[in-house]
């Protein structure tokens, strides 16, 4: 996986409300959207993009895995200086793809 976006690959969307993926569907960005509610749903796919949309703190433990597999976006709805730069510390050290 090259960590790019493409209209055969198109972006994993890990949502468990819903409002991020809304949002992103809204944004028309010509690519295909597959949402789902948690990491479980998500098997050996083959997408260019994951968004893992956080209502609370981040499950830093899920986003690892993601990171590993995928190029990651957190989208935290509820950011913090702290989650800013556990993120930094964590994915540098792992050599994560998490933005």
């Amino acid at each position: 996986m090259n960590g790019g976006t493409s209209a055969t690959s198109g972006i994993l969307v890990i949502d468990s409300r819903g409002v991020v993926f809304s949002l992103l569907r809204s944004l028309n960005l010509g690519v295909p959207l597959w949402r789902v509610t948690t990491r479980s749903d998500v098997a050996d796919l083959d997408v260019g993009l994951a968004v893992f949309a956080s209502y609370d703190a981040p499950d830093w433990t899920v986003l690892g895995d993601l990171a590993e597999h995928f190029t990651t976006v957190l989208v935290a709805t509820a950011a913090n200086h702290e989650d800013a730069c556990h993120a930094r510390k964590h994915f540098r050290s792992r050599r994560g793809n998490v933005r």
